[in-house]
């Protein structure tokens, strides 16, 4: 039932809301046309829109460079070797402070050891 309904409205809402017809254009509008299109375009793609600086910018780790061809927008630097050493020296430094702190509690554990084994006075 619902189907035969909704077979029914469906084509009726459809050619019920078609869009009115559009009107032609006024002769000033034409003539503003083709002004505008016998114009050369007011932005120049081949002048940069910012003054290019040889010094690159900081901004934390990534570095703005100049763009070198014409189809760059902006040319960002990262350090990934930078990155990638400081995040292997910290692994490295956290596994030899654990080494480190592991021997110490064995040491202290065998001094215990022996205090208790010892003689008292």
């Amino acid at each position: 039932m619902l189907l035969v309904c909704i077979a029914v409205l469906f084509p009726a809402m459809v050619f019920a809301q078609s869009p009115p017809a559009p009107s032609p254009p006024s002769p000033d509008t034409l003539d503003r046309i083709r002004t505008a299109l016998s114009s050369p375009p007011a932005l120049d793609m081949q002048t940069p829109l910012w003054e290019p600086t040889e010094t690159p910018h900081q901004f934390g780790i990534f570095t703005f460079k100049t763009p070198d061809s014409g189809g760059e927008a902006l040319r960002l630097s990262v350090p990934i070797g930078e990155l990638v050493t400081r995040a292997i020296r910290s692994v490295k430094a956290a596994q030899y402070h654990r080494a480190e702190r592991k021997a110490r509690e064995e040491v202290a554990d065998v001094v215990q050891q022996l205090d208790a084994l010892a003689p008292q006075k």
